[in-house]
């Protein structure tokens, strides 16, 4: 991409964003609403450590809400969630998660009920995704998962480390998640999004 091209995207999507201000008190209240989930949030992510090539998101409605619900993915694909319940971790799938992870892992964990993080369905579980397993998802997610687990090394790792002084944001500092923009650009143009709901 041309560096002409770039500034005037840029200058497409300052443009849209100055005609409309609703999405300022929309992004002002995200924030708010997070802010009161930061401890509940980092205080469930204690309690169980990250397996293998498996990483943990949380979905931006998700850190917002009630209740703590963890996104286990594999290469960006969704594989199962986590949730605590007092100082128990379970994992859990949905029917899709269990037919993909069927279809494309040869691993399912019953979506119909859910297993201790430290039991042996659940290490088995996680146990798949040690290796270099398939990946069902796009090229997209799967580059991006990759982006950030470089971004996420330390910098005092510096032979490990191809992107220094970078760390990626996450949510309570814990978990990677996806920001949702006030912007849509699915026909090549910059075009604003009112109100859009909060996505993955």
């Amino acid at each position: 991409m041309d560096r002409d091209l770039i500034e005037q995207t840029i200058k497409l999507a300052s443009a849209e964003l100055d005609k409309e201000s609703e999405w300022k008190d929309r992004y002002s209240d995200y924030a708010k609403a997070l802010l009161k989930n930061i401890e509940p949030i980092q205080r469930d992510r204690e309690l169980f450590h990250r397996w293998g090539g498996l990483h943990i998101y949380m979905p931006l409605n998700v850190a917002m809400g009630s209740a703590c619900r963890f996104s286990l993915r594999y290469k960006g694909q969704d594989v199962a969630y986590i949730e605590a319940k007092g100082d128990k971790v379970y994992l859990a799938t949905t029917q899709k998660m269990h037919d993909n992870n069927k279809n494309y892992f040869g691993v399912g964990i019953d979506f119909r009920q859910s297993e201790e993080w430290s039991s042996k369905k659940g290490t088995d579980f996680r146990k798949v995704f040690t290796g270099n397993a398939n990946s069902a998802h796009t090229p997209e997610h799967t580059f991006e998962s990759a982006l950030l687990t470089e971004l996420e090394k330390q910098d005092g790792r510096i032979k490990a480390k191809e992107l220094h002084r970078i760390q990626p944001v996450k949510i309570a500092g814990v978990c990677r998640f996806q920001m949702p923009t006030p912007l849509t650009a699915s026909s090549g143009t910059p075009a604003y999004a009112r109100g859009k709901g909060i996505g993955k």
